[in-house]
């Protein structure tokens, strides 16, 4: 919540959000990291030609993520409903602990690059 006091605007090349809870009652919405909110923070903070990266296993988060970068127009670069089974990039594909996790029980990770 306070990122934007820690670090220089401008200064980042990447920004990663890997698996954030996804506060999934409605009225919590506004702590979801992907909320617009938190969208708006993380273009000050990224370099005119940064990425912001998200994965997560909840598939309705990841939707409602999607709808929200769109509504903040930033731009989808690369997107996957299956990293792991996808191209892209294998940089990508570095797992978390909770991934492995989710992985062995089955599920597909979403991933998206986006730019401003």
């Amino acid at each position: 919540d306070q990122i934007d006091q820690l670090v220089e605007q401008n200064s980042l090349e990447q920004i990663w959000v890997t698996f954030p809870d996804p506060f999934p009652r409605k009225q919590s919405a506004g702590r979801r990291l992907t909320h617009p909110n938190f969208l708006k923070k993380y273009s000050s903070l990224l370099k005119s030609d940064g990425s912001l990266l998200i994965k997560h296993d909840d598939h309705i988060f990841f939707c409602w993520s999607l709808e929200q970068l769109v509504a903040e127009k930033w731009q989808i670069k690369e997107l996957s409903f299956d990293l792991h089974e996808s191209a892209l990039n294998d940089e990508y594909k570095i797992m978390t602990t909770y991934e492995q996790r989710w992985i062995g029980e089955g599920k597909t990770i979403n991933f998206v690059r986006t730019t401003r």
